[in-house]
């Protein structure tokens, strides 16, 4: 009914009981590491996040960060499964859209997850748009992949120090599809610096990066190409076949029941990478834009 919904910001993003909700509630697409992450280091301040609570208990929890690219993107990050009325969603997405302006973006991005999927009226009444589309993809783990070593004069180590602000600066001209949310510097430098991930390099230059997790899921031991990529300068290295055997070379060392990544799907060369390596698509989820 309507007024049953609260919406606010958290006092303290790092609260643990925002933290036992997301353990117990995650949402589909994260894991509660990668959801913790973007609660307490991705967001930035309290603002960025959202709580809703129904019947006085927390319900859903989102965040809207910048995108870097202009846009700021709302991601689910736990929900009890309980369905909000139309009321409550209005509310939240005018909220969100206040939100967006105060940080400077020019638009909104979402995906239409479950709790949304009834509205999609709704999101056209108040201006959002279709802009694109998330494939999640997967294969089981263990399947033999080729190998394939980096052409000379390109080597692999982890991600050091000296790495972190060319691998930003990497990230940043890699990463130009809809669908990707780059973080702060200082957070992106704070993740390498716990999980360092993989560089591929070329002496102080960096041609390409790998990052792989994994964790459990409804028993299940899953890994995930978290983000893969290559600088632009290096394309006619043709290093896509060499930046997944690597991601799935260091995933198999572990015992994994599924490995699993997530790619837009305007990327056809992306997309035929993947096959080529037995990945098939699992799931979708559109993304809504409004212009603000």
């Amino acid at each position: 009914m309507t007024g049953q919904v609260l919406i606010r910001h958290p006092a303290q993003r790092d609260a643990e009981p925002l933290r036992q909700f997301i353990e117990t509630h995650c949402a589909n697409g994260f894991d509660v590491a990668t959801a913790w992450r973007v609660l307490t280091e991705v967001s930035t301040t309290s603002e960025d996040v959202f709580e809703l609570y129904q019947h006085g208990r927390l319900s859903a929890v989102l965040t809207l960060v910048p995108t870097g690219f202009g846009a700021a993107m709302m991601d689910l990050l736990g929900w009890d499964g309980q369905s909000f009325d139309d009321d409550a969603k209005i509310r939240l997405l005018k909220a969100l859209t206040r939100r967006a302006q105060t940080q400077g973006c020019n638009a909104i991005e979402l995906g239409v997850e479950q709790w949304l999927l009834d509205s999609i009226g709704l999101l056209q009444q108040m201006g959002f748009t279709p802009h694109f589309t998330l494939y999640g993809m997967s294969r089981p783990a263990d399947l033999p992949c080729m190998v394939y070593t980096p052409p000379v004069p390109l080597t692999w180590r982890r991600c050091t120090e000296a790495d972190l602000e060319p691998y930003y600066q990497m990230l940043k001209r890699t990463f130009v599809h809809p669908g990707v949310v780059i973080p702060s510097f200082e957070s992106t430098a704070t993740h390498q610096r716990q999980t360092p991930g993989w560089v591929l390099a070329d002496g102080h230059r960096l041609a390409g990066f790998v990052n792989v997790k994994t964790y459990q899921q409804a028993g299940r031991s899953i890994g995930e190409v978290a983000s893969i990529g290559r600088d632009p300068d290096y394309q006619s290295y043709h290093l896509g076949e060499v930046l997944m055997s690597k991601a799935l070379t260091e995933l198999q060392q572990q015992p994994l029941d599924e490995i699993t990544l997530v790619m837009t799907a305007s990327n056809q060369r992306a997309l035929a990478l993947y096959q080529r390596f037995d990945f098939a698509v699992s799931d979708e989820t559109d993304f809504y834009r409004k212009v603000l």
